[in-house]
């Protein structure tokens, strides 16, 4: 990041939607879908959101665990699969999910699946996500292996700095107003953080995963 551009950028205030998409505001996300075609990037800026898959979720738990486990623990819950073919059993599945979440849930009258989607739109409302057992496993298993002795020196990097460090600015040559979401910033040594999926850790397999998901490409942007 050069002096020029560290000038002009600015820490968005806390109330602003980052996610919210205006034409003409390059994001990486933006720029990745205008690299395969401008009628890619047209449909992606006023086209309909995708629905988030289930391993976009997790990735996201992901995130927050690793950079603010104090707000992990309250956004992210289990709750029992419990069979839902009676009344008694509705009713105590309810009684479990506000037990375990503090949020009351009312028995919208749909079948099983409908009642278990219900439940867990009014948790999203609330700003809780359910995550099976499994996930939750998983995910404290990739904190606790990062968490190693051999890996110390990658988490100190990500341990330290500004989650979910938000930047404006403008850029100087072109005028474009640009913006980008850091997993986080340590100003002081002048060190970001991206956590990134990849295919293995082979230095080989993990150089091909950052020229496939185009994160040469983010990070250019982001420096």
């Amino acid at each position: 990041m050069n002096e020029n551009t560290a000038r002009v950028w600015e820490m968005n205030s806390a109330d602003r939607n980052y996610y919210v998409k205006a034409l003409g505001e390059a994001s990486n996300s933006a720029m990745r879908r205008f690299r395969i075609s401008p009628e890619d990037y047209l449909d992606y800026m006023t086209g309909d959101d995708k629905p988030s898959t289930q391993p976009m979720r997790v990735g996201t738990a992901l995130h927050m665990a690793l950079h603010e486990p104090e707000r992990f623990s309250s956004r992210y819950m289990s709750i029992p699969n419990m069979a839902l073919k009676s009344k008694d059993n509705r009713r105590d599945f309810l009684n479990c999910v506000h037990d375990v979440t503090g949020v009351p849930v009312v028995d919208n009258g749909a079948n099983a699946e409908g009642l278990r989607d219900h439940v867990h739109s009014t948790l999203a409302s609330a700003g809780i996500w359910i995550l099976t057992d499994r996930e939750l496993a998983d995910i404290h298993g990739m904190i606790a292996s990062l968490n190693k002795p051999c890996n110390a020196m990658a988490r100190g990097i990500v341990s330290r700095g500004q989650k979910e460090f938000e930047l404006r600015w403008t850029d100087p040559a072109s005028g474009i107003k640009c913006k980008a979401l850091l997993d986080s910033w340590d100003a002081d040594n002048r060190l970001l953080s991206d956590v990134k999926r990849t295919e293995s850790i082979s230095e080989r397999e993990f150089r091909n995963s950052c020229y496939g998901f185009g994160y040469h490409h983010q990070l250019a942007f982001y420096r």
